[in-house]
């Protein structure tokens, strides 16, 4: 997966820290999700899966109003 943080008001996520959290995301969210979206709090950041019938796949994670999701 690749990471895509744009820019917000306060900022952009380092790579590092974002490739950190989707892979712990991948790791644990199997066990530890919850609901349909997948919702996983990862190191302070919410992250969720758009899934269902027409979702794309991607992980989006937000915190402090700093955001990246995956592509």
């Amino acid at each position: 997966a690749v990471g895509v943080a744009p820019l917000t008001q306060v900022g952009t996520v380092g790579c590092t820290e974002a490739f950190n959290v989707i892979d712990e995301y991948y790791r644990d969210a199997p066990t530890k999700s919850e609901g349909t979206a997948h919702a996983l709090t990862i190191q302070g950041w919410k992250c969720l899966a758009d899934t269902g019938a027409e979702g794309s796949g991607t992980i989006g994670c937000e915190k402090n109003g700093l955001a990246f999701h995956t592509r």
